[in-house]
């Protein structure tokens, strides 16, 4: 069958196949997983766009500044608890799925679980171990009882991920549409209903970020158990039974997932490098109004970033056919990054002052920095889905831990020369570090690009 002989060739006929809901070949699937993942986007970006001003008008900068340190550490932890799992299910269930082999897919599901099972918990004790020393000895702040709250959300939300990816490797994206729904849903009605009853009862600010964080495990929790059940109902293969993995097909999935773990972890370092080194020099109300500028673009750049909808494809075609329809990704996902950038940077002081409120005073300017994301992050989560479906994720790895040097190195001289002068400076300056770092990291991406192609 040729899956490619009803493929898009113009964007008339991208938009018409969508009207016409035509999901035929992989053009046509890529599209049905796209449309399904614009609304788990959709749901996730509003909700947490809504959920962030929520919170942040209700915390005031001070308090949410706090809890934003705190839950960035927290995030950070969490990386741990992956470490390449979810694209190791990707690139080697995906793979047994496309052959119809759902034997070979239930061997590798079962083996990946325990793996997920043993680093999620050697994640939990890490954390539970240096929260004290983190809050009291780096930061000097009050967020010890808000990172111990976060051993549960580590665990709720790093089996949720693991589903996720499941879901993924077997185009069911629906399943993470319903469970994204129940989770916004749960947090933005839970949250502030805590906030409120925790400030009226002057409760201590730990106390409060204590009280925020075990919300979150909560919602996460109920978002685990309802997407446990229906995949267990929906994805036939995982009640069948599983094989046993050779040692050699094992020692294959544990040096991939050495590669992409380095990956992961590096990830989502680098997203919090800036947070992490901000909570060290600058004042919590310095946190607040950069991570609400940063919100506003990590709820706006997943709306134009197709990685996600198109990696279960990507893994599964041959070379040649992969560049033809990675280009048309490509492309059309460059012309959405250029709107969403000019948006953000003329009306960037009317969006902070309607949004967040007069209080966050410094986030406009921060957001005009921050804005060059819009071309770096799409970029490069397209580039590093790219290279993981190829086969290359010591590339990445290489690519990665080049960045993640750069962008702490960045950060922390800018940061902790301009604090010398004021906290606003060195806020902003966390912008400069963090965008320039970004466009580091795409010259790095595309000068590797070069020669794979050759």
């Amino acid at each position: 069958m040729n899956y490619f002989s009803d493929s898009i060739k113009t964007y008339k006929e991208f938009f018409i196949k969508i009207i016409n809901r035509n999901f035929l070949g992989y053009d046509g699937i890529a599209l049905k997983n796209y449309s399904y993942q614009f609304g788990i986007n959709m749901v996730s970006r509003i909700g947490g766009f809504f959920y962030t001003i929520i919170i942040a008008r209700l915390l005031m900068p001070e308090l949410f500044g706090l809890y934003s340190l705190a839950f960035s550490t927290i995030l950070i932890f969490m990386a741990f608890s992956d470490l390449g799992v979810g694209d190791t299910s990707l690139r080697f269930i995906s793979r047994e799925l496309g052959r119809k082999n759902y034997l070979k897919a239930k061997s590798y599901f079962n083996y990946l679980l325990k793996l997920k099972i043993y680093i999620t918990f050697f994640a939990v004790f890490l954390l539970l171990i240096s929260a004290r020393i983190i809050s009291e000895n780096y930061y000097h702040k009050p967020i010890f009882l808000a990172l111990l709250a976060g051993c549960l959300y580590i665990i709720f939300t790093s089996f949720s991920s693991f589903l996720y990816s499941i879901a993924q490797c077997s185009n069911k994206f629906r399943a993470v549409f319903y469970k994204e729904n129940l989770f916004q849903f749960t947090r933005i009605i839970l949250i502030p209903t805590i906030i409120v009853f925790s400030i009226k009862a002057v409760v201590d600010t730990d106390r409060i970020l204590f009280n925020i964080v075990l919300g979150l495990s909560f919602a996460s929790l109920l978002t685990l158990v309802f997407l446990a059940l229906y995949m267990k109902n929906e994805i036939r293969y995982l009640s069948g039974e599983a094989g046993i993995l050779s040692a050699k097909e094992k020692d294959k999935v544990k040096k991939f997932i050495l590669a992409i773990s380095i990956t992961s972890f590096c990830g989502i370092t680098s997203l919090y490098t800036d947070i992490f080194i901000l909570g060290r020099f600058v004042s919590p109300e310095f946190i607040g109004n950069y991570t609400a500028a940063f919100s506003l673009i990590g709820a706006a750049v997943p709306l134009i970033t197709f990685s996600v909808a198109v990696a279960p494809i990507l893994n599964r075609l041959r070379r040649k056919e992969m560049e033809f329809f990675f280009k048309k990704i490509l492309t059309l996902s460059l012309m959405l990054s250029l709107l969403g950038f000019l948006l953000v940077f003329v009306f960037s002081e009317h969006i902070i002052n309607i949004i967040f409120g007069e209080e966050y005073v410094y986030a406009s300017g921060i957001l005009r920095i921050l804005c060059f994301l819009f071309f770096s992050m799409p970029l490069v989560s397209l580039y590093v889905t790219y290279f993981t479906a190829i086969g290359k994720p010591f590339l990445i790895t290489k690519i990665i831990l080049i960045f993640t040097i750069v962008n702490v190195v960045l950060n922390w001289a800018i940061v902790s020369y301009l604090s010398n002068y004021s906290e606003m400076l060195a806020t902003y300056g966390a912008a400069i570090a963090t965008s320039v770092s970004g466009g580091i990291y795409i010259l790095l991406i595309l000068m590797h690009k070069k020669s794979v192609d050759k």
